[in-house]
């Protein structure tokens, strides 16, 4: 009995061995197209400090390019929520950072029927980059992440 114990827990180690192993070889396809949304909860009924909904997207930027343009929209299923006013890149992170107009995002009456639910939401869009030779690329991309709609007294 006990030797079947220790060969059970020896699998289980080795499974997560390999399975990190695995996240770590291959980010990009380990993380699944996932975006980290904030705030993770958006109250409907208030006007608190915040001012901006921001998609965090960990991908890479392509070696020696620069973010030159950009067309991102936050997205409800097929609801359009918000265009993104700013992306930015994270050289340290290797991030892109969309940001979103809350007052823009929580004005749409798509949510209001969402309210105390959580929802996923889709940054999607492209981007354009250029190199010091002047090479310019583009990128479409599709990430999602989950937040909560509140709607207190609702």
């Amino acid at each position: 009995m006990e030797s079947t114990r220790n060969t059970t827990v020896k699998a289980a180690i080795a499974f997560v061995l390999i399975l990190t192993c695995a996240f770590s070889a291959i980010p990009d396809q380990a993380m699944g197209q996932t975006a980290i949304i904030t705030p993770a909860r958006i109250n409907l009924t208030s006007s608190g400090q915040a001012e901006t909904i921001q998609a965090i997207i960990h991908t890479p930027l392509e070696e020696g390019y620069t973010l030159s343009a950009f067309d991102v929209q936050l997205m409800l299923g097929e609801v359009w929520l918000a265009d993104a006013y700013s992306l930015t890149y994270c050289e340290y992170d290797k991030a892109f950072i969309a940001s979103f107009s809350k007052r823009t995002v929580t004005d749409n009456p798509a949510l209001t029927a969402d309210a105390g639910n959580r929802v996923k939401l889709t940054v999607e869009g492209l981007y354009q980059a250029v190199n010091t030779d002047g090479d310019t690329i583009t990128r479409s991309f599709s990430y999602s992440g989950y937040i909560w709609i509140m709607a207190p007294g609702r």
